[in-house]
Order: structure tokens, then sequence, then C-alpha cells
């Protein structure tokens, strides 16, 4: 498999950006790799960037060293600022991938079942999906098999879940014949549609409530083809972990929709022939993308949410559509289900992309351009030699209802570069498309696609509409480029006589990457592995950006003042406080987390209503359990442990116990505790209560504030305490004081 082949499936998002000063930053490594950008978090800038790099059979990891490590281990270079890790991913158990024996013609595939399992495609899922409300790496290798994978510790990588089983289990039933099925279940390609998130309900909420998962993250849905030429949509969700569960990710099927034979697939080929006839069984959908979501809910649908997206597939030479109708629907009894929404779907193919793709020779990729509320929604699709794109009327791509002649075109040629500028008279520029990324600004409805070809070749285009043909502008790149290139002809005395080739790029909030290599033109290239480079360079798009980069991220907590601390703690502490008001009740909550929040807002809060929430909190306590809180009611700032009489019960359930001598703790700080004997413990930031022991914490990757991780409590823990930590992790699902991602 070529280089090109394997980076041809760049694209992404990075949220994380490592900040080198105001200019951009170069980053150079060894290896023929493949990047694509992790978005880990929406925000407008953040200190930290994840990346991930594949080779043929393995992917690497890059994370950023801490400051410490930055400056212990600083050489000089970008590279020496970030942790690298590698990871196969050609390796299978026979559980996994099954045996195939021989099939038939027409199911068999050498390339598929006699390959290496090299990898084709990956990409990242949309943020919220895997723990700690991270990205799913979704990896596509040349078995047709598509694997999840998610960190499992530092520096560790795991794979967590097939795809091609949710289409086994689902096609195994339908389909009798062997061959059959196994095309039904392997995979072609793939793609994530952008999270769908329903509006917050308007009905009048309790004080201090957090929306579902779902509305802050947003449903999750993964579009595959088949070897079938099936366009499957699956809903895709972290599943709650199981004593015999053997994936932590649950796929619910939404529909299939069948891609029929389409005249004019590979025109060059006479129509009729048997060599034509043996080519149509063989075309196969090999790329698509989702389009935006656009709302189509009605006033009079009170529980149901519905949106629309259109899909864009690559099938053969030529561009098919599907629209997708997806409605959510709100469902009170979650017995059955890990989802508070029920999910609907209903996918069909349109006609009329049909007919503006019978004159084209469409290659790929796609990027579709809509910002909200604009009037149309573009679609650009790379063609051989050059890009088209194609705009509809908002309204059409909701209905699905187009004309032809409602489909604006334009196409540009792509032209070899010139000192001048981009577009001469000289000759075609005929390098694929290697990577293509967008961004929007929602101010002037106005969207800017970004794209480079194997060749060297880059562009960038602001799009109001396709009614002006205006040229191409030079990408923002090219200087830095240009600036690396003449570093490499001098350095080798080469007379100018040098070309580069970019691989892919990725672009986000305001700040684009590029992958790069630069190469002799005028002779036979010869290299050893070990000098085989490919450098990335990061680049802000604009001075606002940067500037905004600087300025938009939050500050830890040790440059916050003790006022703005504490009222991000009062969200967690409201929460808590208020949890009779909510139809769970008091009852789902751990005593002794109600106690703990309800001591720590007596002891530091001053907000007055939830101090009066505290000792409302305290009077149930006492009610129920028949103890006395009269010592912590009066905010004394020192409350002595209990004694070994008060831990016996019912006081066992309120107060806690030092697991190394078993005496009481005291709660007189809400960064720390204390037992009777002395011995200190960190206080969880979410549950309040004492971190006793090693391994069941998790970690801001920001600001490495620590809080108890509900997934690892064990059952040291009673069964009051674990559910109630679970039940903060999930509402309270990022650092509550800088908004960071946890890590392990």
């Amino acid at each position: 498999m070529s280089l090109g082949m394997l980076w041809k499936h760049l694209h992404g998002f990075f949220g994380e950006l490592f900040h080198d000063g105001p200019c951009r930053t170069v980053w150079s490594f060894e290896g023929n790799i493949l990047i694509d950008p992790l978005l880990a978090k929406k925000r407008l800038f953040c200190s930290f960037f994840h990346s991930e790099i594949a080779q043929r059979i393995s992917f690497y990891v890059l994370t950023p060293r801490s400051t410490a490590e930055r400056t212990t281990n600083d050489t000089g270079t970008a590279g020496g600022q970030w942790h690298f890790s590698r990871f196969r991913t050609n390796l299978f158990t026979a559980s996994e991938w099954p045996v195939i024996y021989p099939q038939d013609r027409q199911t068999f595939s050498i390339g598929a079942e006699q390959s290496n399992s090299t990898i084709v495609g990956l990409k990242w899922s949309p943020p919220g999906l895997a723990r700690h409300r991270r990205c799913v790496l979704s990896v596509l290798t040349s078995n047709l098999m598509l694997s999840f994978y998610e960190p499992a510790g530092l520096g560790k990588w795991t794979r967590i879940a097939i795809v091609n089983n949710a289409l086994k289990s689902y096609f195994e039933p339908l389909v009798e014949e062997e061959g059959p099925r196994l095309r039904k279940s392997t995979i072609r390609s793939f793609s994530w549609c952008p999270p769908i998130k329903a509006p917050r309900s308007d009905e009048a909420s309790t004080p201090y409530s957090v929306p579902d998962a779902e509305t802050r993250w947003g449903v999750q849905l993964l579009a595959v083809t088949n070897d079938d030429n099936e366009v499957i949509f699956l809903r895709t969700q972290r599943s709650k972990l199981e004593a015999n569960s053997t994936s932590s990710y649950g796929f619910n099927l939404l529909s299939v929709t069948a891609l029929g034979d389409l005249a004019g697939n590979y025109p060059m080929i006479h129509p009729g022939s048997v060599f034509s006839t043996a080519l149509k069984s063989r075309i196969k959908a090999s790329q698509l993308s989702c389009g935006p979501w656009l709302s189509q809910t009605s006033e009079t649908q009170q529980d149901i949410y519905s949106v629309t997206s259109n899909v864009a597939i690559l099938y053969g030479t030529k561009v098919r559509v599907i629209k997708l109708d997806v409605a959510l629907t709100h469902q009170n009894d979650t017995t059955e289900s890990d989802s508070p929404h029920k999910t609907i779907a209903n996918s069909t193919e349109l006609d009329a992309p049909s007919g503006i793709s019978e004159d084209r020779h469409f290659t790929g990729p796609f990027q579709w351009l809509y910002t909200g509320g604009s009037q149309e929604v573009l679609l650009t699709a790379g063609v051989f030699g050059g890009l088209v794109v194609m705009s509809v009327p908002a309204f059409r791509y909701l209905t699905g209802e187009i004309e032809n002649t409602e489909i604006q075109t334009q196409e540009w040629p792509f032209h070899e570069n010139t000192v001048s500028g981009l577009q001469t008279d000289e000759s075609r520029h005929w390098e694929p498309i290697s990577g293509m990324s967008s961004t929007s600004n929602e101010r002037d409805q106005q969207s800017t696609l970004y794209l480079s070809t194997l060749g060297g070749y880059g562009a960038a285009q602001a799009f109001n509409g396709v009614s002006d043909q205006i040229p191409f502008s030079l990408p923002p790149w090219k200087a830095a480029i240009d600036d690396y290139t003449d570093q490499f002809d001098i350095d080798r005395d080469l007379g100018g006589m040098v070309t580069g080739r970019i691989w892919g790029l990725a672009c986000h909030n305001g700040h684009l990457a590029v992958a790069f290599t630069v190469h002799p033109k005028d002779m036979i290239e010869y290299r050893t592995a070990a000098e085989e480079r490919t450098t990335i360079v990061f680049i802000p798009l604009d001075k606002q950006s940067e500037e905004e980069s600087a300025t938009a991220m939050s500050k830890p907590p040790a440059d916050q003042t003790a006022e703005l601390q504490r009222a991000k703690r009062e969200a967690v502490l409201g929460y808590i406080l208020h949890a009779e008001q909510r139809p769970d009740g008091y009852s789902e909550l751990s005593k002794k987390v109600t106690y703990a929040a309800a001591r720590c807002a007596i002891l530091d809060c001053e907000n007055e209503a939830l101090l009066a929430r505290a000792r409302e909190s305290l009077d149930w306590l006492m009610a129920i359990t028949g103890l006395d809180f009269r010592e912590e009611m009066s905010r004394l700032s020192i409350v002595e442990p209990k004694s070994p009489e008060k831990l016996e019960p019912p006081g066992k359930e309120i107060f806690e116990q030092c697991d190394i001598c078993d005496a009481g703790i005291a709660c007189n700080s809400i960064h720390e505790s204390q037992c009777a004997n002395g011995h200190v413990f960190a206080r969880c930031n979410l549950t309040f209560l004492s971190i006793q022991e090693p391994g069941v914490s998790k970690f801001c990757s920001d600001c490495g504030t620590e809080y108890l991780d509900g997934d690892l409590l064990g059952s040291h823990y009673d069964e009051g305490v674990r559910t109630t930590c679970q039940t903060l992790c999930d509402a309270f699902d990022v650092c509550i004081y800088c908004g960071g991602k946890f890590r392990p």
C-alpha cells in the first residue's frame, strides 16, 4: 500500500493544541506516518495537544510532557516536548477475527483475507463517547475490520470494541448463506456524524440541576459501508460495565440503505463489455461523509427532537447522497436502556445528485460547509484534477425534494504552483487530494476551505455561495513549508530542485496543522529508514485566534481566587444538597456523602441559601438516624473526630473511619482530612470524602485536581457510596475548576 493511500484518510479535529509562542510550531519526527489530530474538548484553546500517527500496522499517540518534564528533557526541538507511544493494530485474537475458509469468487477477497491488516483509515470520534468524556480512536484495517481504541492507563491503549460484531449480530438471523452474510459484516469505509445535541428542557428545573450527558455531549452516530454496498447507521454509546461484559460499547443499528447500480461509473470503459460487467460487480462505496444536522422540530412536538442530515458517498467514481432523518424521544423509563433518549432513524437515497455527477470523475474526499442560519448547504468534493462545489438550499436539504436545477455547481481545476501565484495557463496538476478541512465564521456566515494534494499543491477558498468563481488564494502554510524546503535545499546543495508533498491537514478553533515531507525533484531519492522524516507545522489562521488562544484558557485552581473556587464548588454542593427535589430524592444518595457535603458547605460556603439547605440536610439525617449534629451546624472550624462508640451503626453509615487505624476522621477542611491518630488524606472534590487508598482516583489532565473515580471503587466501599460517586461522576464529567478532561 502506498504512502498516499495511508495518508488520504486524514481528517478530524484538534482541540488540545500545544501553543509554542506567537508564531508557528514545527514538529518533526521519523517514519512514514499518518496523523489525525484529536479533539479532546471543544474549547477555544487548550494547553495540550493529543495527536495520533499511524504507520502501516501501528499508530503513535503523542501526549504533551508536563511543564517539569519539558524543563528536564528540553532538547531545543518541539519533538522533545512530547511523549511518543507506539501501538500495533494488526494483532487480532481468534475470537476477534475468526478464521475465514475459502469462499466463492463473488465473496472471496484476497486483499482483505490475505492482508497484513494494515491501517487504511482512522478517525477520532466526537468528544464525550470514551471514558472520561474523551474521544474514541476508530481504526479501519485492510482486513475490513473497524476497531475502537481508548487509553488503558498511562502510555497504554487497548482495543475495546469491534464494530463488525454488531453487523454480524444483526445480519446473522436475516441472511442464511455464509458468503452474503460475510460481505454484509465487513466494513469498507466509515465516518462519524456530528453529535446530535437535544435542546435542554424548558420545564422548571430544581436548583443546581445538571442536564443529562446526551444533552451536553450529544447522541453519537456512526455511518459505515459494508462490502455489499449498504450504508448502515449505528448509534454508539458507552455502556455500563457489567461483570460478564465483553465490550464496554453498545451499538444499535438504526437503518440500512442499499446502493443500487449507477450508470456512468468508470466511463472510460466500453459499456456492455465483459470487463465492464465484471468491474460493475466490484464497484465499492469507498468513502462517505456526514453533513450537518438541521432541526425540523415543530412547536407541536413536545418530547420529540427531529433533525435531518445528508450523507455523501463515493460509489465508484460517482457521488450518491442519502438523507437521514433522526428523531430523539425522551423516555422516563431507562431500565432497558442506558440512554434517556430513544432514537428512531429513517434513511432514503436521493436521486438529484446522481444527475450532477454523470459527467465527472469523483475521487474524494468530501467536506460539508455550513454555518448556523445560512440559507444554503455546500458540499465540496474532489474530482480528477480539481475540486467541485455543490450548493443546495437549506430547506431542500431538510426535505430531500431536490431538483437538479436547484443544485448549483462550480468546478475549480488545479494548476501547478508558480512563483507568481496559484492558477496559470501552464500544466494542470493531477495529484489526488490528500487533505481537506474547513473553518466557519458564524458572524459573517462564511466558510473557508483548506485543501492539499500529494504533489504539494495547497489552496484556500472562502465561500458565501458558488455564484462567483473566485480564484484560489495561497494557503496559510505556504511560507512555513517554503522555509523548510529552502533549508532542505541549502543543506543538500540541490540547486532549487526540491519539491514538497503534503500528506494531510486538519484545523480547529482558528489553528491549522499540516503534515508534509520534502524530496529532491530531479533525481532518484534514496533514504534509509532512519532518515525518513515527516514534519508537522501548526499555524494560527489569524491574529485574533492567536490572541484568544493565549487568554481563553481557564486558570488552574492555584491561580484562582478563593471566591472563584468557592463559587465553582457550590455547583457540586448544591447538586447534592438539593437531591430531595429531584425524582430520585435523598434515598438514592449515600448518607455519608450527604453529611460530608453539608459539613463542607457549612465550613466554607458563603451562600446563605445553600447554608440553609445544608442545615436542612443535617436535620434530615438527624431525624432518620437519631444522631446529634448540633456541633456541625454551629459552623465551628474544628469538629473533633467521632469516638469509637459513635462509629458503630447507625453512625457508621454517616461518619468516615480511617482504614489504617479505624479511628474517626473529622471534616474540618474541604481539601484534606485527618483522623484522630494523625493520618492525613486528600479529599475528593466531588463526594468530599477522604481518598484513603491508591488506584481509586482520577486526575484533571490540566490542573491535576484529584477526584474519586466511580468506576474504580471496589467492594471496600459500600454500595451507597459507589452509586453516589458514579452519579456525581456522570453529572460532573469534567473538572469543576478548570473544565479539563480527566485522566487515570
